[in-house]
């Protein structure tokens, strides 16, 4: 039996991860597909500066704490 999702997210970039987050929040059955590592293309910028919440870090960084 194929398992059925309230809401299925695209990309696991900060914006898919975001989402993922508020859905999981309203209780909704939740899956995010994503193709490489978490975070998106984020992490692959070396330095992150201007980030809301974040001093500065690298977008490697920033993508694992996200996954978190």
């Amino acid at each position: 039996m194929p398992e059925i999702f309230d809401i299925i997210i695209i990309g696991g970039g900060p914006a898919g991860l975001t989402a993922g987050i508020y859905a999981s929040r309203a209780r909704m059955k939740t899956l995010i597909l994503n193709e490489g590592t978490v975070g998106g293309q984020l992490v692959l910028t070396h330095e992150i500066a201007n980030y809301p919440g974040v001093e500065s870090t690298s977008g490697f960084q920033l993508g694992n704490i996200m996954k978190k």
